[in-house]
């Protein structure tokens, strides 16, 4: 109950301060808007036999009509931006990849777990060419990578490797696999 008091209080100074501050603005308002109504038929007879009314509304109607001729214009350069913006986006991807694959090659065993790899080739999976087509990850060496429950459906991975790579629970449906290398390493004991 105090709460709501102490904030009727702040509204009620609030309001107060602002009227004290700019009292003579809002006054000048009151007056136009008093004078505008009491005068509103000869004001009115007077702005229809006048020029400039006619100039503002043909002024009006080519700002309109330059506005929608800016918007068309600039559509090609968003789509421009897209396509940059997707460049930059896969070229990010790939950086991730890259510093991955340089990590797994100072690992001592080859096997490597990198998040940045997973989260990067997930999005880069994901990607579009302009063509519409799902982008193409070929040619790379994925050996060794901890790539568990990965989604991957529909990605275009031909030619990549992915010999020693934990894929448990990972996901490939509809992926174009063409001449991948799966292989895991198998028992001597058994």
């Amino acid at each position: 109950m105090a709460l709501r008091k102490r904030q009727n209080n702040s509204l009620v100074n609030s309001f107060r301060n602002t009227f004290r501050s700019e009292w003579g603005v809002l006054l000048a308002i009151a007056i136009l808007f008093g004078t505008a109504f009491i005068m509103s038929e000869q004001l009115s007879t007077w702005l229809k036999n006048s020029a400039f009314i006619e100039v503002l509304d043909a002024l009006s109607k080519l700002s309109i009509l330059i506005a929608v001729a800016t918007f068309l214009w600039e559509i090609p350069k968003w789509e421009e931006k897209a396509l940059e913006e997707a460049k930059q986006r896969q070229f990010e991807y790939w950086k991730a990849i890259d510093s991955a694959m340089s990590s797994r090659e100072v690992s001592p065993d080859g096997r490597f777990t990198s998040y940045a790899l997973r989260i990067a080739l997930k999005k880069l999976a994901s990607e579009q060419d302009r063509s519409g087509k799902r982008l193409q990850i070929r040619n790379v060496d994925f050996t060794g990578a901890d790539l568990r429950e990965i989604i991957l459906d529909g990605a275009n991975l031909s030619i990549s490797q992915f010999r020693y790579s934990n894929l448990s629970k990972a996901s490939f449906r509809k992926a174009e696999l063409c001449t991948c290398t799966f292989a895991s390493e198998v028992d001597p004991n058994a």
